[in-house]
C-alpha cells in the first residue's frame, strides 16, 4: 500500500524512501485522494498548528483554546480514527 508521502512532488525522500513532509502537507494529501473530508482536514491542519504552538511556545499558550480544542476539536480526532480503521478493515 502507498505512504501519504509517496510521489510527492518537488520532496527529497526521507528515511525508509518516504518523502519529508510536514503533517499539515500529508492531511492535505489524504484530502486531495479523497481518504478524508474536506472539513475534516483543515481541522486536522489547524489542531497541528495547536500542537506547535502547545508544544514550542507553551509559555504564550491560551487556555481558553486549549480547553476548546479538548473538549470541541477533539472530534476531529475521532473521525481520524475511524477513516484510518475503515480504511485498515477495507484492505485485509
Amino acid at each position: 500500500m502507498a505512504s501519504a508521502h509517496d510521489g510527492a512532488d518537488g520532496q527529497t525522500p526521507g528515511r525508509r524512501g518516504r518523502v519529508s513532509m510536514s503533517a499539515r502537507e500529508v492531511f492535505a494529501i489524504l484530502g486531495q485522494r479523497g481518504l478524508l473530508t474536506p472539513d475534516l482536514v483543515v481541522q486536522l491542519q489547524h489542531m497541528v498548528g495547536f500542537r506547535n504552538i502547545a508544544v514550542h511556545e507553551y509559555d504564550t499558550l491560551d487556555m481558553t483554546i486549549a480547553v476548546r480544542v479538548i473538549t470541541h476539536d477533539i472530534d476531529s480526532l475521532r473521525q481520524l480514527a475511524g477513516h484510518l480503521l475503515q480504511r485498515y478493515l477495507s484492505s485485509t
